[in-house]
């Protein structure tokens, strides 16, 4: 139980870091990614806050609870599949800069999706 909460953390942590970065560094990042719409990265910023507090909650009140821990490991499993939609179609043309960073955040999320649903039973 101890290393699923460990990963856990790790996705909350990583959660809240990515969305204060999209936050407050939004006209950077629009830059760097290429995107011109001012909205999109705060509200997914925000959505990722939004997220993080629920992982903070569930591992202080429903950590035992498997279908939970499922529903957070499905949700990262999603936004791997989004991430590779997005490279893959070249959505949005967003800068090389940008898929590349959209790459590597679906690949660590990946990874902690992959280290919750090892340490979940």
């Amino acid at each position: 139980m101890e290393h699923l909460k460990f990963w856990l953390y790790c996705n909350a942590v990583f959660s809240v870091t990515s969305g204060l970065c999209l936050l407050f560094a939004n006209q950077f990042l629009q830059t760097f990614l290429g995107i011109h719409n001012a909205d999109i990265l705060p509200s997914i910023g925000i959505s990722l806050l939004l997220f993080a507090s629920c992982i903070l909650f569930i591992i202080k009140y429903h950590l035992k609870r498997k279908n939970i821990i499922s529903l957070i490991i499905f949700l990262d499993v999603m936004w791997v599949i989004g991430s590779c939609i997005l490279i893959i179609f070249q959505l949005f043309t967003l800068t090389t800069k940008g898929y590349w960073l959209i790459g590597i955040v679906g690949f660590i999320v990946g990874w902690f999706a992959k280290q919750q649903y090892k340490y979940k039973s």
